[in-house]
Order: C-alpha cells, then structure tokens, then sequence
C-alpha cells in the first residue's frame, strides 16, 4: 500500500482517508497504524483487523458481518475507540454458490448502505470527518479502456 501511494506521488505525512475491503481492510489497518501519513478516517469492511492497534485519533468504523469468517480471523478488537458495526448477512442465503456468502462484497455494499441511511451519533459524526477531508477537492473523472485480442474466425 506504501508503495501505490508513493508512485501516486503521495508524500509521507500527507492527510489520507484509507477503506479497505477484507485483507485490503487489514493493509489500510496496518497503515494507519504506522503513523507514517496523516490518516483522518479509517474505514474497513470484513477485514480481519482486529488485532492491530490503530491510534484512538482515527476515526474508525469497522464493518464486519457476524456471519463472516474472514473479519473473525482479526481476534478481538484492540481499538477500544473503534466504531464496529455487525449484522448477519448471509441468513437467506444458504443455498449460495458461494463457501462464504456472507463474506462477498455485495453484501457489504448492502450493509454499507444501511450505514448511510442510520442517525446514530458515532457512525454520523465519523462520516463527517471522513466528508472533511473531500470538501475543496476537485472532481475527475476516470475512463478505464480495456482491450482484448479475440483469434482470427
């Protein structure tokens, strides 16, 4: 992660809002943790982070399902300050194709938009730190071409 950031041209010590899905979730943990960039917002789903100690200055929402294998991988949390949010995610889902369905991205985009939608004073007042750090930013658009060699017919 150190190493995307810094050919991006981002400069130690610069303020970064770090998300991070499953072990990608745990890296951003893990760098947070370093102290090496100003992290004001941390947030992580289904990451098996709990174990690292992110400083009590980062505001952290941890989205784990409680049917998850992969977030309980972490342990038990040792950020007391993080803001953890769980559900069971899988429960109509026991005929997926999937080993772990609760584990899949969707389902996190789910629960993360049950997140938007709550008025809980912890989970707003982090959202807004992690709006902070966009408010003068300017918007880009990104276009992602793709191309592919198909063998002659």
């Amino acid at each position: 992660m150190r190493d995307a950031l810094h050919a991006q041209g981002v400069p130690a010590g610069a303020e970064i809002l770090i998300a991070g899905y499953s072990q990608g979730g745990l890296l951003g943990a893990q760098l947070a943790a370093s102290g090496d960039y100003e992290v004001v917002g941390l947030l992580t789903l289904g990451a098996p982070a709990g174990q690292v100690e992110v400083p009590a200055s980062v505001p952290w929402i941890a989205v784990e399902h409680s049917d998850d294998l992969v977030p309980a991988l972490g342990g038990t949390f040792q950020s007391m300050d993080a803001i953890v949010v769980r559900r069971e995610a899988a429960g109509d889902l026991l005929d997926s194709p999937y080993v772990f369905p609760a584990h899949q991205r969707q389902r996190y985009v789910e629960t993360a938009t049950l997140i938007d939608g709550t008025q809980e004073g912890r989970l707003v007042a982090a959202s807004r730190a992690f709006d902070d750090l966009g408010a003068d930013a300017a918007r880009v658009t990104s276009t992602t071409y793709q191309s592919e060699r198909l063998p002659p017919r």
